[in-house]
């Protein structure tokens, strides 16, 4: 008596939300695959009668965030799989259900989640018979359609990995080169400030000098010459026959 009554009860659950309308999971899936801007990404089968991801990476990337808050396109395929979708070709990312077909939303109310329920005990504690309860056979597909998932994940995340340490190498370099180029701009300004430093104790030298000597004196005198060869008169140069005075010229001063 138990069990008939928890199947009628089951059975009322199912058809009300047959009536009350798709599963939210079952409306974005709908929405999503029949827009036609990411058509290039996920959309309809040919036939209309599946949906086909196309892109799976940035199906991952762009839509699942979008749609259901995840990136995680192993969890999509078992959700997918939970509400009886199946991989339709073992070698694209093809799902099909009898009742999720282009056109056809109101369909959606007829979908149901599997019950995960555990199988019905009896006071001995031992499992319900397998006449009452058989056993679900083994889907290879969907075995299948989740391994494929999981290596698409996995070549998804070594695609990150690879972009991201291609990232961190460029940023690696640029450093560098930013760090050479501030060394040699400190090198120059050294330069820069050794040359003013050795102009300006040059300038203060040469000041100090000026301020020694008397005004309107030369601050070398020029080295005094032979009388044979000339006199030097005020830095001047006369050769000896000029000098009007000198040996040799026959004059005499004049006596007053």
């Amino acid at each position: 008596r138990v069990l008939s009554h928890c199947r009628v009860y089951m059975s009322l659950v199912v058809a009300a939300d047959a009536t009350a309308g798709p599963k939210p999971f079952l409306a974005k899936l709908y929405q999503m695959v029949d827009e036609e801007e990411t058509a290039d990404i996920v959309g309809w089968t040919q036939a209309g009668d599946g949906l086909v991801v196309k892109d799976p990476e940035q199906f991952a990337q762009k839509l699942l965030p979008l749609h259901f808050k995840h990136s995680n396109f192993s969890s999509f395929v078992r959700q997918l799989n939970t509400y009886g979708f199946s991989k339709v070709d073992p070698d694209s990312w093809i799902f099909g259900h009898v009742h999720f077909r282009k056109g056809r939303y109101d369909d959606l109310r007829l979908i149901q989640r599997k019950s995960s329920h555990r199988p019905v005990t009896n006071k001995g504690g031992a499992a319900a018979s397998s006449a009452t309860n058989p056993p679900q056979p083994f889907d290879s597909a969907e075995a299948s359609a989740q391994e494929a998932a999981l290596r698409a994940e996995i070549q998804s995340l070594r695609t990150s990995h690879d972009n991201m340490s291609a990232r961190i190498k460029s940023l690696s370099g640029e450093l560098l080169a930013t760090r050479e180029q501030q060394q040699n701009t400190r090198h120059s300004i050294t330069k820069i400030f050794s040359f003013l430093t050795q102009v300006y104790h040059a300038h203060s030298s040469q000041q100090g000098q000026q301020g020694l000597t008397p005004p309107g004196m030369p601050l070398s005198l020029p080295p005094p010459t032979d009388s044979s060869q000339g006199a030097t008169l005020s830095g001047l140069q006369l050769p000896a026959e000029a000098d009007p005075l000198g040996p040799g010229s026959g004059a005499r001063p004049m006596k007053r």
